[in-house]
């Protein structure tokens, strides 16, 4: 920092301060000793002090100097700040929406993913997904777990299917051992009519035999009636006279 008329630093000027100072405390000094020296010395003090006056003076306007620098200084520093941090919220700014964007078209694009392979599966499609490597966030659970949930949907399809299959398998046996008891159950039933047939046929004979006992039991009784009205007569005759 110099002084911009006389040239001179703070330095300088504090010397010359110092030693217009210590010129002035000597002639003052001088004076005191001999006043009667005061009016030939007068213009010299005068003349030192002025002096000292003007150096101190060239300090303060290089102090003001200096302040108005450092006030231009910190204005142009925070003008700078300013503006960096205008350019560092533009940047942030630029990024965020990039990243947004960004942000966005993934989540479009596992949308869109997703959306088709459940397309896929409505139409009947259960294609074996291909083997690829998941990104780690959620996006990528959820494409995993889309892929894990027509894995599984395929495997219990084809289960549902094997299954099907065996039920279908043991319902033809089944059918054909209905089949086979069917007939067994109609020779049965045949074989029930000729006996039921049988029974009735002996049940038949059992009455008429029956119906036979019971004529035979009363031509028996009619020849019972018959002989005991012909013994009568002759138990009579057979009598004595009295």
């Amino acid at each position: 920092m110099k002084h911009e008329d006389s040239g001179k630093s703070l330095g300088e000027l504090f010397e010359e301060i110092e030693s217009g100072l210590a010129t002035w405390e000597s002639l003052t000094t001088t004076v005191i000793q001999n006043p009667g020296m005061f009016e030939t010395k007068q213009n010299e003090i005068d003349a030192v002090f002025d002096a000292t006056r003007g150096y101190i003076d060239q300090i303060e306007m290089v102090m003001e100097n200096y302040q108005q620098q450092a006030i231009q200084e910190e204005k142009d520093q925070a003008s700078y700040i300013a503006m960096t941090m205008f350019i560092s919220l533009v940047v942030e700014w630029i990024v965020l929406i990039a990243l947004g964007i960004w942000i966005i078209r993934q989540i479009s694009r596992t949308i869109q993913r997703v959306r088709g392979k459940t397309q896929r599966v409505s139409a009947g499609y259960l294609d074996l997904p291909d083997a690829i490597r998941y990104p780690g966030d959620e996006l990528g659970q959820i494409q995993k777990d889309v892929d894990d949930m027509v894995v599984r949907m395929r495997d219990l399809i084809k289960e549902i299917l094997d299954n099907s299959r065996a039920v279908s398998s043991a319902t033809g046996e089944l059918a054909a051992s209905a089949s086979e008891s069917a007939t067994a159950s109609s020779h049965i039933a045949e074989n029930i009519q000729e006996v039921t047939h049988l029974v009735e046929i002996q049940s038949n004979i059992t009455s008429e035999s029956s119906r036979a006992v019971e004529e035979m039991t009363i031509g028996v009784q009619r020849i019972a009636e018959s002989v005991k009205s012909a013994s009568l007569p002759q138990t009579r005759s057979s009598r004595p006279t009295p």
